[in-house]
C-alpha cells in the first residue's frame, strides 16, 4: 500500500483504469473519452494521457486514428479457425463475410479450412498446425456426421470448438444456431395468415446436411399443428451438386402437384431464386401464380424482382456472438438458438383466387 501512495499519480490512475477494463468492459468496448476521465477522475490531461498511454503500451487498450480507444483482451496472435465445405454457396460466402467482420472486432485471425469433396475429416485434421492455446475453430456448414467427427478429433488434441449446425440427436459440445423451430413457425405461420392452404415444399438440399433433416422434419410438424397439408417434392439432391440446378429441374413437379399450390417453400435460399426463375421463364407470375418464401437471408433477395419474403437471421451478430462464446473461458457448455425474423416483400400474397394458368408440360 505504502509502494502505491508514493508510486507517481500516473500509475495510481493507470492502476484503476486497469481493474476498470478487467472488471467492467469486454473485449471491443469503447473506452471513455480523455475529457471524460479528467471529470470522472479530476486529474489533468498530461495525467490521463500518460495513463492510457501505459495501458496501450500494455496491450489493454488499443487506439484508432479517428474513432477512439478500445477495450483490448485478445492478442492478435490468436486465430479463429472455420471449417466449411469448399463448393460455391451464396449463403456460406454470406457467413464467412461476418465471420471476418467479427474476428476484426476480436483482433484475432481468421483462417478457413476447407472440407474437400471425397476429402476425410482426417486430411482436414492433417492441416491443422497451431496450438490449442492459439486457435479455436467454428464447425459450419457441414454435416452432422463430419461436425461430430471433427469435434470428437479437435476435443482430443485440447481444441475448443463451437458448432453452428442443428443435430437432431444432439451436440455434446458449444452450438450456436438459427432457431429452427421458430424459423419453421414463421415461414408457414406467414403463408397460412395469408389464407394459404396448399403450400409445397421443394426439398433442394442434400439430405446428408443437419439443417435439411431438421427443416423437413419440423415443416411436417409444424403442418399438423396448423392443420395444413403440404404438397413434398424431394430433389434427392446430390451432396456437393448444384442445389440450385436441382431446384429448377424439379419446379415442374411442383406445379404438377394436385392440388396445385398455391405457395412454394423450397428448403434453401438458392430454391426460391430457382423458383423465380422458372415463374419468369414459364410464363407464370409470382404472387400472382403462387407466392415463394426464402429460407435463407442471401445478399440480393431484396434486388431480385419480385422481392422474395424471407426468414433473416442476422449474420453479423451471430458470428460476433459466435467468437465471443468460442473465445470465453466459460467452464460449462455454452448452447444457444437464435431467433430469425422475417422480412416481408413482395414474393407473397394472399392465394389466387382467379382460375389459374395450365401448368407447364413436364420434361
Amino acid at each position: 500500500m505504502l509502494q502505491l501512495e508514493n508510486a507517481p499519480l500516473y500509475e495510481r490512475v493507470q492502476g484503476q483504469l486497469g481493474r476498470q477494463i478487467e472488471e467492467e468492459y469486454s473485449h471491443g468496448d469503447r473506452f471513455p473519452a480523455e475529457r471524460d476521465l479528467m471529470a470522472k477522475m479530476g486529474v489533468s490531461q498530461p495525467t490521463i494521457r500518460r495513463a492510457l498511454q501505459e495501458l496501450v503500451q500494455a496491450g489493454k487498450l488499443r487506439r484508432h486514428v479517428g474513432r477512439g480507444t478500445f477495450v483490448q483482451k485478445f492478442g492478435r496472435s490468436l486465430t479463429t479457425g472455420i471449417v466449411v465445405p469448399l463448393y460455391p454457396s451464396p449463403q456460406i460466402a454470406q457467413e464467412l463475410n461476418g465471420y471476418a467482420k467479427a474476428a476484426e472486432r476480436f483482433d484475432c485471425g481468421l483462417r478457413v479450412h476447407y472440407l474437400h469433396e471425397g476429402e476425410s475429416v482426417e486430411a482436414v485434421m492433417s492441416r491443422v498446425s497451431a496450438s490449442p492455446e492459439l486457435e479455436r475453430f467454428v464447425l459450419h456448414g457441414l454435416s452432422p456426421e463430419q461436425a461430430g467427427t471433427l469435434y470428437e478429433e479437435l476435443d482430443k488434441r485440447g481444441f475448443h470448438t463451437l458448432s453452428t449446425i442443428p443435430f437432431e440427436n444432439g451436440y455434446p459440445g458449444n452450438y450456436l444456431f438459427l432457431d429452427p423451430k421458430a424459423t419453421v413457425r414463421l415461414c408457414l405461420e406467414h403463408l397460412t395468415g395469408l389464407g394459404h392452404r396448399h403450400i409445397a415444399v421443394l426439398a433442394n438440399e442434400p439430405d446428408e446436411l443437419g439443417e435439411t433433416r431438421t427443416r423437413t422434419g419440423l415443416l411436417r410438424e409444424e403442418a399438423l399443428r396448423q392443420n395444413v397439408k403440404l404438397g413434398w417434392v424431394n430433389c434427392r439432391t446430390p451432396n456437393w451438386s448444384n442445389s440450385f440446378a436441382s431446384a429448377l429441374d424439379h419446379m415442374p413437379e411442383v406445379m404438377a402437384l394436385r392440388p396445385r399450390p398455391t405457395a412454394v417453400v423450397p428448403i434453401s435460399g438458392v430454391g426460391a431464386w430457382a423458383a423465380l426463375r422458372y415463374a419468369a421463364t414459364h410464363g407464370l407470375r409470382v404472387p400472382d401464380d403462387f407466392s415463394v418464401v426464402a429460407f435463407d437471408d442471401l445478399p440480393c433477395n431484396d434486388l431480385v424482382y419480385p422481392g422474395l419474403t424471407t426468414i433473416k437471421k442476422d449474420y453479423a451478430r451471430a458470428a460476433e456472438r459466435a467468437l465471443e462464446i468460442l473465445w470465453s473461458d466459460a467452464t460449462t457448455t455454452i448452447r444457444e438458438t437464435i431467433l430469425p425474423t422475417i422480412d416481408i416483400r413482395e414474393s407473397t400474397a394472399r392465394p389466387p383466387t382467379r382460375t389459374q394458368k395450365p401448368c407447364p408440360p413436364k420434361k
